[in-house]
């Protein structure tokens, strides 16, 4: 990411566009559909070497090339070793390896895209409710959660045996009402050129942790804030839940972020409307100073750093929709002009 991070208070506001203007279609891809292939929603993605890696609630992990052909089922549900029972997260890990955190099992299982399995290890860190995002960098792991008084932080560093390390980005306390109840969103990247990481959450208002990864000194850098955007209040852990509730709707919470060529970056924001969220993008280019605000913000998947992927499942009518259905992934390429 660029050296001239600080310079994020400058930041331009522009009209906001239309998705679809900013980003260019880049690849449809149609995921092959039997018996054997098939996924279920809610999922995960990521994307290793030539191939995607898709997990689904209700199903195996499937493998599939860029061009959407079914290659192999990975694994298994089950509690057993190599098994999973409920993926919430998938990663890469390193060449030809991927990892994913089983949430109910409560632990990571690292895999080679050939299906055999390099490791199962329980996560055994006191006070961890729940994990956010898991990235994986030079034999290390991050992961992303939410307070606890054992390990106040929101990213904690972990072994190649996932023990801990060391907390990195200090949680606030006076947001333990929210996290008490499970109430966090954000995400966190890694910069593998500048050796950074970079972490946001929905009590970080609007604000961009920067931590460099050969000395881990910290940097908050200032995004300038949305014409939406409204900060979520501090409450302490005994407010009553009601309360608790009302207030993280009325605020502006931090969906999931995405970097694009290491000087974009993509945040997506929950907002609460009646009784229902809707989702609401910026585009922050970080070297020029410019902002766009997106009208009509589809759920981005994932990002490999060069594309953005969207997973769509086809709808009645849709000209792709057959007796057996399969998502469709698009592939997005940033229109670097507009910013």
């Amino acid at each position: 990411m660029p050296a001239n991070l600080p310079y994020l208070t400058n930041l331009k506001f522009l009209f906001p566009l239309n998705q679809y203007k900013v980003f260019t279609l880049f690849k449809e891809i149609k995921l092959e559909a039997n018996d054997e292939s098939l996924i279920s929603f809610p999922f995960d993605i990521c994307v290793l070497d030539s191939f995607f890696c898709i997990s689904s609630r209700s199903t195996e992990i499937k493998l599939y090339d860029l061009e959407g052909n079914f290659i192999r089922a990975i694994g298994q549900k089950g509690k057993g070793p190599g098994e999973y029972f409920r993926i919430t997260s998938i990663f890469p890990v390193g060449p030809s390896m991927f990892g994913v955190y089983d949430i109910e099992n409560n632990k990571v299982i690292i895999y080679n895209i050939n299906g055999d399995l390099i490791k199962d290890e329980k996560l055994l860190i006191n006070g961890i409710q729940s994990i956010r995002t898991i990235v994986c960098f030079e034999n290390f792991f991050f992961i992303h959660s939410l307070f606890n008084y054992e390990h106040p932080y929101y990213v904690l560093m972990l072994d190649s045996n996932l023990n801990f390390i060391k907390g990195i980005v200090k949680a606030e306390e006076e947001y333990s009402a929210y996290t008490y109840r499970g109430l966090f969103g954000g995400g966190i990247y890694i910069d593998s050129i500048d050796h950074k990481l970079y972490e946001m959450n929905s009590f970080s208002n609007n604000k961009i942790n920067e931590i460099d990864l050969n000395n881990f000194n910290t940097n908050s850098l200032s995004l300038p804030k949305p014409n939406f955007f409204t900060s979520i209040e501090n409450l302490s852990k005994n407010s009553p839940y009601e309360e608790v509730m009302e207030k993280y709707r009325q605020g502006t919470g931090i969906f999931k972020l995405f970097p694009l060529e290491n000087k974009y970056l993509l945040i997506m924001y929950l907002i609460a409307v009646d009784k229902s969220s809707i989702i609401k993008s910026c585009i922050y280019n970080l070297s020029s100073g410019s902002k766009i605000e997106l009208t009509n913000s589809k759920a981005i998947t994932y990002s490999d750093n060069n594309f953005l992927f969207e997973v769509v499942f086809p709808q009645v009518g849709d000209e792709h929709n057959e007796n057996i259905y399969n998502p469709l992934i698009k592939m997005y390429k940033l229109n670097k002009d507009l910013l």
